[in-house]
């Protein structure tokens, strides 16, 4: 409900990144804003709106904008490469080849914008010698070191490069695709081998002016996980975070903590499996923010006993909406396992709740699913589709063995070994 009041109050034509606070359209926050209405109305139109607005926007250097539309340039190269990101996501879930073929112009313009700036060999981009610092936000957080080559930006690009090849192999362009999945591949071993800490098992925040940071931040390892750099992630994950509230053994700056780094940090954790943490990081951080009387999401929080209520500048953020998106992939269960929901998987997190009822707006139309545990401690799913729905149950052999399916006419239940794996 909180999700939905902000996303309401931040929408007027365009994603808006705040209701009556600096308000525009800034790429990484309505990227979250996109994900979060389409789990909450089903409508891809208003993430497709926004990813051509920003595709409208570009730069005849390559270089996508940070705020769009607007007559004013705002360049943080962090937002232009979660572009991609946002595109694969959108692709993969609303099934939308055409908008897919449509954009690979503009795709192409910005990996070719970053090869030209990222090192001919190494593929990196920064100074290896010089304090460069790259244009980019990544956080709010001041105390994340970005001069050099930083290990931030650089797993936002290999991210873009890994999701930019899931885009060309949805086409079948291979040689765009073995490309990609090259440069991505250097582009990871360049970088651990100047910020990647053996001893520490974590990634330090750049390497700058000949030597590796002494400053090994929460941002940079997460980052590291999501764009797909680290060695070991559970080990980083392990160095990063407790399994119970306060969760984070890293500090931060709790004066700018906010919720928008928080979609990282939870990608990072159910891409390698933590979903329970997932889930109750999301009931610790949010929940905390509802508790000091959220309506709507904020723009800066702490759990911290110690933070200061003053320090929040909005009210109503739109980049705080991320729980929303994860809420229905990851409790609800729902995932596309090729492009659109046509076929999908079940995989919920049984132990987040004890019943969950959803219905799920879709391209194809709409479907509702509940699941829930009968008294005699079966699991009971429940599925009813206005259009024929293919479902891949994901379950752990013991609850499979005591599931009881009720299905409408149209719906049919698919073996896993069947069924394609999709990229997140």
């Amino acid at each position: 409900e909180v999700g939905e009041n902000t996303l309401q109050a931040t929408y007027d034509y365009r994603f808006l990144n705040s209701a009556g606070f600096l308000e525009g359209q800034l790429l990484g926050d309505a990227m979250i804003q996109a994900l979060a209405s389409i789990a909450l109305v089903g409508d891809f139109r208003l993430s497709e709106k926004a990813l051509r607005e920003f595709a409208n926007a570009q730069l005849e250097t390559g270089e996508i904008p940070a705020l769009a539309p607007s007559d004013f340039h705002v360049s943080f190269y962090d937002f232009a490469l979660l572009w991609p990101h946002w595109l694969q996501v959108h692709v993969a879930q609303s099934g939308d080849l055409e908008l897919m073929q449509e954009m690979f112009p503009v795709l192409e313009r910005l990996l070719a914008f970053f090869e030209g700036i990222a090192g001919p060999e190494t593929m990196l981009i920064g100074d290896l010698e010089e304090p460069f610092l790259t244009p980019s936000l990544i956080d709010y957080d001041e105390t994340v070191d970005h001069a050099g080559i930083g290990t931030c930006i650089n797993s936002l690009y290999c991210n873009a490069l890994l999701k930019s090849e899931w885009l060309f192999r949805q086409a079948e362009r291979t040689e765009e695709a073995d490309i990609c999945h090259e440069r991505a591949a250097r582009l990871a071993h360049s970088l651990r081998k100047l910020t990647w800490n053996a001893e520490k098992g974590l990634f330090a925040d750049c390497w700058c002016e000949n030597e590796r940071s002494m400053n090994y931040s929460l941002q940079a390892n997460v980052l590291a996980i999501f764009g797909g750099i680290a060695p070991d992630c559970n080990r980083v994950f392990d160095n990063l975070f407790f399994e119970y509230a306060p969760f984070q053994e890293v500090l931060v700056d709790k004066d700018n903590e906010n919720p928008y780094f928080k979609y990282f940090i939870l990608e990072a954790a159910f891409a390698i499996g933590r979903r329970d943490w997932g889930i109750e990081y999301m009931r610790y951080y949010w929940g905390r923010m509802i508790q000091q009387g959220a309506r709507t999401w904020w723009n800066k929080f702490s759990p911290d006993e110690e933070f200061d209520l003053d320090n929040v500048q909005s009210v109503c953020h739109g980049n705080g909406i991320s729980p929303n998106y994860f809420l229905m992939r990851e409790v609800v269960g729902i995932r596309p396992v090729t492009n659109g929901y046509k076929r999908l998987y079940f995989n919920p997190v049984l132990t987040s709740a004890e019943w969950v009822r959803a219905r799920i707006h879709t391209p194809e139309g709409n479907f509702k699913i509940e699941w829930s545990y009968l008294e005699s401690g079966e699991l009971q799913i429940v599925i009813d589709s206005e259009y024929p729905l293919e479902i891949v149950p994901v379950l752990d052999k013991a609850v499979a063995e005591n599931v009881v399916v009720h299905v409408s006419d149209g719906v049919t239940i698919i073996d896993v070994d069947d069924a394609r794996e999709p990229t997140r």
